[in-house]
């Protein structure tokens, strides 16, 4: 599992990762509405937007959580 390590208490973790940066916008705006924190990270290749992902981290404490709310939007 991917970390990023913060001066907080908690870390941020890799819940999900995907090519299109719309459907990243979307799944960070499906785990806003359940109160769910969401940073996303763009490491798609600027000159070629077809390559590389977004990744999308969330507090540790809510791993579990947004992983729930991503398999419902993936239905």
């Amino acid at each position: 599992m991917d970390k990023i390590k913060t001066e907080g208490t908690e870390d941020w973790v890799l819940v999900y990762s995907t090519a299109n940066h719309q459907t990243a916008e979307i799944i960070k705006q499906i785990l806003a509405e359940n109160e769910i924190a969401a940073v996303l990270m763009n490491r798609m290749d600027s000159m070629y937007p077809s390559i590389g992902e977004v990744d999308i981290f969330v507090l540790s404490g809510n791993f579990e959580t947004a992983k729930k709310r991503i398999g419902e939007f993936e239905i």
